[in-house]
């Protein structure tokens, strides 16, 4: 009798974790810092896959166009020739471009082939405008973060008080020497997340900075010093986001389906690995910022996300997962701050808004006023009062569609998401297991 008992509990557990999973999306507090990350083992050889080139897709029979260009950019392909490549004689890297997202022989999409390329999710703010083609996917430029930061010229464009850049001036100097970023995006991110407290903020950015530092995560990923193969390959399914378009104040949007979520997938990858892939996939996404603000010269601090719960279902609701949901979160929490102005929440199950009105009260009122829950009913209402049209996918309602996909999938993950492949699991393991350079 007490059967059900234990499993509405094991559900309100794995939804009071969704929920607090979404208002860690701060992106996006804090245990005591993690230990620096195991070093590789000598000598260890990676299993295969990791970083082989791809063999060539099969042959692929293209659309009937009148120009190969044009059935490849109508045909939603990701590949674009580079300077002084011709167009012909490039089935290959067009027949890639639309082998199914699942598919993962070696061949199946550019970002699996090797370091030169990203998966669509990373590289939605490179459209001016909306298009039904995929994004260029090229990978950032192998950087640190002090080469691709705001320049101090920038802190009069921050939308912030005087006294607030006056504060931030003050912070800067009080961890002068305290190696890490120090940029005006970067302080006025601590000194909001601290709510102006000059002390707890140099606190937090000590730890934090000392943090980035000793695991050495963000730096290898940036400068690619890192192999991130087996990232790239997680990347179609966890986590299930991706940045496209732009608000109505001109500010990145953050796709979220975590319904689509595999909380069985998160139960059994190892916790190491799971935060370095937080850590891979938010380097990814400052990268992405720093890239639009680079191209448009000026700040591009924060976001709006938007969480599509419309495939929550009992497979995300394995308890075992909370310990990995945690580690996720406070590592946006701690870490990376002050990335997400709003959190949207929509299409979600009725049990949620019973989940949310007890979780709420945890939460201070600024981070509840951040967060906003819609019924199906008003999703497209509510959406269209924050992102023009254009931007919001056609299963929600807008204009925006891509490469056949109302859900503009693959640059927003779709189904696929929900089965990650047993041998990427498997090849995770091992890398763990070798002493992969996980968070310990």
């Amino acid at each position: 009798a007490a059967a059900p008992s234990l499993w509405a509990a094991g559900v309100v557990a794995v939804l009071a974790s969704l929920a607090s999973a979404i208002v860690a999306l701060g992106l996006l507090a804090s245990p005591p810092a993690a230990a620096p990350q195991a070093s590789r083992k000598p000598g260890v050889v990676l299993p295969p896959g990791f970083s082989k080139p791809a063999a060539k897709p099969p042959a692929f029979e293209k659309p009937v166009s009148a120009s190969p260009m044009a059935a490849l950019w109508s045909g939603g392909c990701c590949w674009r020739p580079s300077e002084g490549e011709s167009e012909e004689g490039n089935d290959d890297a067009y027949a890639a471009c639309l082998r199914p997202p699942h598919v993962t022989d070696g061949g199946a999409q550019p970002w699996l082939t090797g370091p030169g390329s990203l998966h669509p999710k990373f590289c939605g703010l490179r459209y001016n405008a909306a298009t039904a083609s995929l994004p260029s996917l090229h990978r950032f430029p192998r950087k640190l973060a002090q080469e691709t930061a705001a320049p101090d010229a920038w802190e009069a464009s921050l939308k912030c008080s005087d006294e607030e850049r006056r504060l931030c001036r003050e912070l800067r100097g009080r961890v002068a020497a305290t190696p890490g970023l120090k940029d005006p995006v970067t302080m006025l991110r601590f000194l909001r997340a601290r709510k102006g407290r000059l002390d707890a903020a140099e606190a937090m950015y000590v730890a934090a900075m000392r943090w980035r530092h000793a695991n050495g995560l963000e730096a290898g990923f940036r400068t690619g010093a890192l192999d991130d193969a087996l990232h790239r390959r997680l990347d179609a399914y966890w986590p299930p986001t991706a940045l496209m378009g732009r608000d109505r104040d001109d500010d990145p949007v953050y796709w979220n389906r975590m319904g689509l979520g595999s909380t069985d997938f998160l139960a059994e990858v190892p916790v190491g690995f799971i935060g370095r892939h937080e850590v891979y996939t938010i380097t990814r996404i400052l990268q992405a910022l720093e890239e639009k603000s680079s191209r448009e010269g000026r700040p591009s601090m924060y976001m709006t996300v938007v969480v599509d719960l419309a495939d929550f279902q009992l497979r995300n609701t394995n308890v075992k997962a909370l310990p990995k949901y945690k580690v996720c979160a406070r590592i946006l929490e701690d870490y990376f701050p002050e990335m997400v102005k709003r959190i949207v929440v929509v299409r979600a199950p009725r049990v949620f808004y019973t989940v949310w009105r007890v979780l709420s009260g945890f939460f201070d009122e600024g981070t509840r006023a951040k967060i906003q829950i819609v019924d199906s009913a008003n999703t497209f209402e509510t959406l269209e009062k924050l992102i023009d049209p254009e931007w919001i996918p056609e299963a929600l309602g807008g204009c925006s569609r891509i490469a056949g996909s109302a859900y503009c999938e693959p640059l927003i993950p779709g189904p696929s998401a929900m089965s990650v492949p047993k041998d990427l699991l498997d090849d995770i393991k091992a890398f763990d297991a070798d002493g992969g350079g996980g968070l310990q």
